[in-house]
């Protein structure tokens, strides 16, 4: 077969790569570079599959990384079959796929990687939800320099609470660039009333509310948050008590261990697991509390404490700027 690679990956294929798995034997497959066909840019790949099950292992070339046509990849095929070791020829029993969640064709992956999805997983321990819609950002949200800091409540760390300070805008995490640890707090909400306008916004023709996402029972609680929609790596930062999110802002919510947590969703190694369950641009919160966990070794505290300090070094850079409403002064005058 000759088809394009999006198969090996996303969601709407997982039955019928779990039917491959269990069904054929996958004998040979090559994932081509992006640009590989001159006439067209999409993204392709060949394979072979026996009919019927055997548990051995298959071929596949990882050719994505070598750029310049066709032709440097018919030249890189022939050098992995003359030379195994040459960095992107791998053998791979299908089962290992089915290992990790979404069962995708990774087939680059170590078996040490693939078992560590046998850990406990995000979803036991922690809440990952999708932010809030307001339906209309451009009503019901603002930059927090727009807005009287008088009409601002900062810190607030329950609905009553909330509702008592008779304020109209508070914190919201919003997405944004890529910053670790801390930082990315642009905007406020309008939640005067607990949300009143915004859960009574209703569409004029239909009468349906608009807006949607208010996981009541986890605003203004401590959380870690990420950016949901992202070109590059994976980035996920603290936020205290006092924030609600946004769907482009999803949160993680968890009583115990939250800065081991945030240490761990901050590697690399948490970062190519997103890439592989879900190459798109989007993380979803089903993509992070899929993730599993390591255990806990002696050095839990020294990991704690070294997070810490990089959300102290974070902020203090944050807040360094006057785009922070924490903003003092600039620590060069």
């Amino acid at each position: 077969f000759l088809t394009p690679y999006v198969w090996m990956f996303i969601q709407s294929y997982e039955k019928m790569r779990k039917y491959l798995y269990t069904n054929t034997t996958i004998e040979t497959l090559i994932q081509f570079e992006y640009s590989a066909f001159e006439e067209a840019t999409v993204p392709i790949c060949t394979f072979a599959f026996r009919k019927g099950y055997i548990a051995k292992k298959g071929c596949y070339l990882r050719l994505t990384d070598f750029r310049g046509g066709m032709e440097v990849q018919r030249q890189k095929t022939l050098e992995a079959i003359n030379n195994h070791n040459c960095g992107y020829y791998f053998e791979q029993y299908s089962d290992n796929f089915a290992k990790i969640p979404g069962s995708p064709v990774a087939y680059w992956v170590s078996e040490k990687f693939t078992n560590m999805y046998k850990q406990t997983s995000i979803a036991q321990i922690a809440t990952t939800r999708e932010g809030m819609t307001t339906a209309d950002n451009d009503q019901f949200v603002r930059l927090w320099e727009e807005v009287n800091s008088e009409h601002i409540a900062f810190g607030c760390t329950t609905s009553f609470e909330a509702q008592k300070t008779n304020r109209r805008w508070f914190p919201y995490a919003k997405g944004g660039d890529f910053r670790k640890w801390y930082g990315n707090s642009w905007y406020v909400v309008d939640w005067q009333d607990d949300g009143w306008r915004i859960r009574n916004f209703k569409d004029e023709k239909t009468g349906r509310i608009r807006s949607h996402n208010y996981n009541l029972e986890y605003i203004f609680r401590e959380c870690l948050s990420w950016t949901r929609v992202t070109s590059g790596n994976f980035c996920i930062r603290y936020y205290p008590k006092g924030y609600l999110c946004d769907t482009a802002g999803a949160g993680l919510f968890v009583e115990k261990d939250r800065m081991f947590l945030l240490g761990w969703l901050s590697t690399n190694i948490v970062n190519q697991m997103l890439q592989i369950q879900n190459p798109t641009i989007v993380v979803q919160a089903g993509d992070v509390a899929r993730i599993p966990v390591p255990e806990k070794k002696n050095n839990k505290q020294d990991i704690e404490n070294l997070v810490e300090d990089n959300i102290s070094i974070s902020k203090e850079d944050w807040d360094s700027f006057e785009t922070s409403w924490d903003f003092k002064v600039h620590p060069l005058v």
